[in-house]
């Protein structure tokens, strides 16, 4: 028996909408490969133009450094003679912080307080200290501590220089191991205490005048 025309225009269509799915998932199938190659090759051109970060360097002389308002709040720079120096300053454009290396090496670190006075850490080769001066006083050191390059460490302490401060403390020097120097500002008057280099003990007084008046070992046993 020969199938109706209505059953075999059915099958037709039931296999040509067969070939039509199966055609849509080929190119499913093929558009998810091809978008999967493409993220791929994305991914390793991401990478492969991926480098290391330039290491910028800026070089320059000079920096300035500006506040909000425009007025200049730091500067570092090289001078003439080779140094290199940081300055900060305070909003009245007063240095505050100082730092300078010299060109041979060596450094110094000066504060200054914004009231007056100012503090100078230093090491060079001629020597390592800390001195603090009062408001107004260049070069009068209100306060100092110091280590020469022959080991003698010194404090001093009241104003003046170092060695004539009316509180001197000092570790070597002047034929002595150790020694304490107090003088008045305003006379000759003196008290120095020590102990010398071959262990006795040192007392000097003098009077207002710088007469002394007590002396110990004395002057007539032929000692200091």
């Amino acid at each position: 028996m020969q199938p109706s025309p209505v059953n075999a225009s059915a099958n037709l269509d039931v296999q040509l909408l067969a070939q039509r799915v199966l055609r849509l998932e080929k190119q499913n199938r093929m558009l998810k490969w091809a978008g999967g190659g493409m993220v791929a090759f994305a991914c390793a051109a991401l990478l492969m133009g991926q480098k290391e970060p330039d290491k910028k360097v800026v070089e320059a002389e000079r920096f300035v450094l500006k506040g909000s308002g425009g007025h200049t709040r730091g500067t570092w720079d090289v001078n003439a003679e080779g140094a290199t120096s940081l300055t900060l300053t305070d909003p009245k454009d007063a240095a505050a912080i100082s730092i300078v290396v010299e060109k041979d090496g060596g450094g110094y670190i000066t504060c200054n307080r914004p009231s007056g006075g100012r503090m100078l850490l230093q090491a060079t080769d001629e020597a390592m200290g800390l001195r603090f001066w009062a408001k107004g006083e260049k070069n009068r050191p209100l306060a100092a501590l110091l280590a020469d390059p022959e080991g003698r460490t010194s404090l001093a302490l009241g104003g003046g220089k170092e060695n004539d401060a009316p509180l001197f403390i000092t570790s070597g020097g002047e034929g002595a191991v150790a020694a304490i120097n107090m003088k008045a500002t305003d006379s000759q008057a003196k008290v120095r205490l020590g102990i010398s280099r071959d262990g006795s003990p040192v007392l000097i007084m003098t009077d207002k005048k710088g007469e002394t008046v007590h002396n110990v070992p004395s002057k007539s046993n032929g000692d200091h």
